[in-house]
């Protein structure tokens, strides 16, 4: 495994790798965990309402990884009781999908107590399987929409912020694919701005990359001084849930990319400090 350096030095380029997703399904878990001890991820963020988030809790214990709550507002159900939470659930009591909870966000259609009420939930059930996360972020990047973010205000200011790392995710108009991503990015670069400690964001190239390992030493050729974070969203063969699937086979690939001795051997020529704590 890469050696991770425990004294943080502030004059090299310095990078989070965060797994998303963890808790979709037992073969992301694994991917990302093997990726953690075999690769180069230094973190996670975990859907707390997953369909497999016993599972990935578990692993949290055996493997050490350093894991964050990923807000998520758009599939799957809520934690709270769907009449609790209406203007963000369809008939069926679901999450009403990414592009429903944008629609009905710029309507001013979503309760922004609700919002808070979920998001304060997802917060307690992580924290009495796992304690304090180590950081925020959220599926989708929903947290940073400027209709959400008030609730997400609302709950991380009640939280002690000693230790406790704030938000990280996209700020700058990296390239992407998906109006959905684009959108998001766009209202939401003040509001990121403020609230996470990195200089970059990266993530979207290695998202829809075809060579996934050509484009994550593009990524790492390009490091800027200072704290970059690459979002990544390994998985191991396997995928065994249909939920959030719209690149599986791209899972997999990142997962082989992640753990590529010659990627191993690159960062640490590179001189490139890996780090799991946004300081």
């Amino acid at each position: 495994m890469i050696k991770r350096l425990n004294q943080i030095r502030h004059d090299m380029k310095r990078l989070i790798i965060n797994a998303d997703d963890f808790g979709l399904c037992a073969a992301v878990n694994r991917g990302i965990v093997r990726a953690f001890e075999n690769g180069i991820v230094t973190r996670t963020s975990l859907l707390i309402n997953g369909p497999a988030a016993d599972h990935a809790c578990g692993l949290v214990r055996s493997s050490g990884i350093t894991v964050g709550l990923h807000w998520n507002l758009t599939d799957g159900f809520p934690m709270l009781p769907s009449r609790t939470v209406s203007s963000l659930v369809d008939r069926q009591g679901r999450f009403v999908g990414v592009w429903r909870l944008v629609r009905r966000a710029w309507a001013g259609e979503l309760n922004p107590r609700e919002i808070a009420a979920e998001l304060r939930e997802q917060l307690r059930r992580f924290e009495d399987r796992l304690g304090r996360p180590n950081h925020f972020d959220s599926h989708r990047h929903i947290h940073t929409l400027p209709m959400i973010s008030s609730g997400v205000r609302q709950v991380t200011g009640e939280q002690p912020q000693n230790g406790l790392r704030l938000f990280s995710r996209p700020f700058g108009l990296e390239r992407t694919r998906g109006l959905v991503d684009a959108a998001v990015i766009y209202s939401q670069a003040r509001y990121s701005k403020m609230t996470t400690r990195t200089t970059s964001f990266q993530g979207f190239s290695l998202m829809y990359a075809a060579d996934k390992a050509a484009a994550l030493t593009a990524v790492l050729c390009s490091l800027p001084e200072g704290l970059t974070e690459l979002m990544c969203h390994p998985a191991e063969n396997g995928f065994d849930f249909n939920w959030a699937n719209r690149y599986m086979s791209d899972r997999v690939a990142e997962y082989q990319a992640l753990i590529s001795p010659e990627i191993q051997r690159f960062v640490e020529e590179k001189q490139i400090q890996l780090q799991n704590l946004a300081c």
